[in-house]
Parts: C-alpha cells; structure tokens; sequence
C-alpha cells in the first residue's frame, strides 16, 4: 500500500501528551475546606482556567486539568494537536470483531480490535490542517519493538488513560449502585436489547441500521451486570466497611482527627440514604421514558422551538418579538436539515416495539 491510497478523516485529530505535571499545590490550598458543591466547582474552575489559558500559549496546546483521586490531586495535560489524520488500515471486521458481545468484557479475550493511522504535520513539523504537502510526523520518541520470545519476568506495562474510577467509594456508596443504580439500569438496557435482536434477526437491513446502537448498549449493559456480579463475588461492601472500622479507630486516637472527620462517614452514609430515596425510579423513567424509544428522543429536539414560540407568544416589544422570529426560524431550518441524519438508521416497525416495552416498564415502575 502506498502513502497516495491512505485515506484523509476530516473531523479526526490526534493528541499526542507534550508534558504532564502536578498542579495539586497550585489549586487546593487556594480552596477552602468549607466551600462546598456549586460554589466549590466554581471556584476550582477559575483557578484551573487561569492555568489552562497561560499553558496554552495562546492556542499552540490543548490544556487539560483533571482531578484525581476524588478531587484530592490536579494534574495538568498539555498536549499538541494534529488534525491531519489519515487511515492507513484496518483489519477485516471478522477479525476486529472476533467473539463479538459473548467475549465484550471477559478475559481472556482474542480480538484484532484496532485501525493503523498515521499523522501528517507541516513541512516544518508543527500541526496543520491537510494538504498534500504535509509530511508524515517525526516524533520524538517511539517505543521500539522487540521481536526476541518473551521471558519470565519481562517487563510489562497497562498503555492509556483510564476513564475514571470510583475507589473511593464508601460501603454506602457501594450498596446505593448495587441496589439503586445498576438493577433498573440492566433491566431497561436488556429489555430494549431483546426487541432490538428480534427485529435485527429477521431483517438484514434492520440488523445494518442498528448494528451500532446495538453495540453500544449491549457493550454498557454487560459492563454493569459484570460490576455488580463483581462487586458481590468480592464483597466490595464488606472490605469498605473493615477499611471504614480502621479509619474511624484512627480517627479517635486524635482530637484534631476527630473534630475533622469524625462525622464525616454518617454525612456520607445519610446523604446516600437520602439519594437513594427515589433514585430507581428517575433512572427507570429517564431511560426506559425520555430515551427509551428513538421516536421520544427525536421528540425533544423540538424543546429548544417549543420554548422560543411560547417566548414569541407572550412578547410584547416589537423588535424583541422579531428578535424571537429569527429564533424559531433558524430553529426550523436546523431541524429540517436533522431529519435525513435523525432517520437515516430509524426503522419504524422496530422502534413502535420497543417504544411498547418501555411505557409498560415506564408505566409500571414510575406510575402504577
């Protein structure tokens, strides 16, 4: 395969990390102790915009503040961004989608899930956009590969950023998603999955329009069922709750210790108590109703014109309520140029099945 046969992706770009540092220091103790929810988001926001805007140098990064472990540490991503991105390849979809769902999530698994890429920079090797002139990158560094057999006691490495975790997690909070997240969560994906698969076995061009959805649920669905099935099999709860019986200890062996944090896990364990009150129930309705079927969804793109025409409605000022016109017009144009994207992958036949099976579970748990 010659370079002139890769194939150009305009909307892809690839980050690659300039520098990583530890900006910890530089946010928390700017923070005080008692600033809570809103006003707390707010005031770390400032901070770390001020950071990103000075590290960006004017445009030449992309700056990113994350926080870790529970927004206890800030660590600042600076990376340069490459917007000529082309495929070189990729392996058949026999081979990328080896074992499909039955093997998503376990281990071992035997998958050639992947695509070759290659980055193109300017002549001078900094970012562009595509042109034919463009040059593949140099980089600076690059992992060199091994051919020899591996041995016991080679070096071995996880590559890639986690998406996040929740460790830190008290037992309460371990009995809320065991008990109030993720049972109406796997029953409503699962439902939605058995209408969809009855539909998509009898109808080929059925199976091609909601191949990507299907995958996208299926993957979420058993993500959870794994982590609640792991989370008894392990019984997370009970090892939070000793870790939890040696913290306190620790914590009464102090005055300070015990002023600051000696109620800090009641505060915890009622505030799960008092969001689990009700919380099956909003996720049930959320998306076995608001999301359920697509046709719903479609629905709610009409919101943001529902809104403008009742604010058109009452107007009274002349040139506010033309203001308003202009408003719903351009709201009317962009949903006119949705339609063909919102229907492309729509069947109707499927989509009145599964909007069936979710009003009855809607009706069921949040109405009756």
């Amino acid at each position: 395969m010659s370079r002139d046969e890769e194939l150009p992706n305009e909307e892809l770009t690839a980050s690659i990390l300039y520098r990583m540092s530890d900006v910890t220091d530089s946010i928390i103790p700017n923070i005080s102790d008692t600033l809570m929810g809103q006003a707390r988001t707010a005031a770390i926001r400032k901070i770390t915009s001020r950071m990103k805007s000075s590290a960006a140098e004017d445009g030449k990064y992309n700056v990113v503040i994350k926080s870790f472990f529970s927004g206890n540490e800030y660590y600042m991503f600076v990376y340069e961004t490459y917007k000529d991105v082309r495929l070189v390849g990729a392996p058949p979809s026999s081979i990328g989608k080896f074992g499909g769902d039955t093997d998503n999530w376990m281990w071992p698994r035997h998958t050639g899930d992947f695509s070759i890429f290659r980055i193109y920079t300017a002549p001078d090797g900094s970012p562009a956009e595509y042109s034919e002139e463009n040059i593949p990158l140099v980089p600076k560094h690059f992992l060199p590969i091994s051919l020899d057999p591996v041995k016991m006691d080679d070096f071995a490495m996880i590559w890639g950023f986690p998406g996040g975790t929740e460790r830190n997690l008290t037992s309460s909070g371990i009995d809320f998603k065991v008990e109030n997240f993720y049972p109406p969560i796997i029953e409503v994906f699962g439902k939605k999955l058995e209408v969809w698969k009855e539909h998509m076995s009898k109808d080929q061009e059925v199976r091609i329009k909601y191949a990507s959805d299907y995958a996208s649920i299926a993957n979420m669905w058993k993500y959870f069922i794994g982590q609640n099935k792991g989370i008894k099999d392990l019984d997370v709860g009970g090892s939070k709750k000793a870790y939890e019986k040696e913290f306190m200890a620790w914590v009464e062996q102090d005055s300070e210790r015990k002023e600051k944090y000696g109620e800090v896990l009641s505060i915890i364990d009622n505030a799960n108590t008092e969001k689990a009150n009700g919380y099956s129930t909003l996720i049930y309705a959320s998306i076995s109703g608001v999301s359920g079927a697509d046709i719903i969804g479609y629905a709610s793109d009409f919101s943001a014109l529902q809104s403008f025409m009742e604010q058109y409605k009452e107007e009274k000022d002349k040139k506010k309520k033309e203001k308003k016109q202009k408003q719903i017009d351009n709201e009317i144009e962009k949903l006119k140029n949705n339609v063909s994207e919102q229907f492309k992958n729509y069947d109707m036949a499927t989509d009145e099945d599964v909007f069936a099976a979710m009003m009855d579970m809607y009706c069921r748990i949040c109405i009756l």
